[in-house]
């Protein structure tokens, strides 16, 4: 091992630059949110999901970046302008039958885009689609996008 001027170690340093790399990027994890609805993959309803989408997304400022979308079977992909590292992305792709919805937002706290976005989501998808919406517990998704 290499010591440095103050008599700290590299490899010490190199550890905790990653243990802080680690808890930096792990709010990450947590800004997550999914809604799953069931029967859902078929022209009415996807055409009323991108009604409520494109809500949304004109309310939270978040715009259209579709043809971006390196996800298979992507009906819509709406992102916010980042702001110091921080982004906010709803998309919307087809899984068998069924239409998976992801909120996301990248690297820090939940700012009030996020928030919103997350409480109109709940509110205007479950209007539209009822019992047929589950909504996954905040931060885990259960069903990973697997860009090509």
């Amino acid at each position: 091992m290499v010591n440095d001027s103050n008599g700290r170690t590299t490899a010490r340093m190199r550890g905790f630059i990653f243990i802080a790399a680690c808890l930096f990027t792990g709010c990450d994890a947590i800004n997550v949110q999914q809604f799953r609805i069931v029967g859902a993959a078929n022209d009415g309803n996807t055409a009323r999901l991108k009604r409520v989408l494109r809500s949304v997304a004109d309310q939270t400022g978040l715009v259209d970046r579709t043809p971006e979308s390196r996800v298979p079977q992507t009906l819509v992909l709406y992102l916010g302008p980042p702001v110091r590292h921080f982004l906010v992305e709803m998309g919307a792709r087809t899984i068998a039958k069924d239409v998976i919805v992801d909120l996301s937002a990248r690297v820090g706290p939940r700012w009030d885009e996020y928030r919103q976005a997350r409480k109109l989501l709940a509110s205007g998808l479950s209007e539209q689609f009822g019992s047929r919406l589950s909504i996954a517990p905040e931060g885990s998704s259960p069903v990973p996008i697997n860009p090509e």
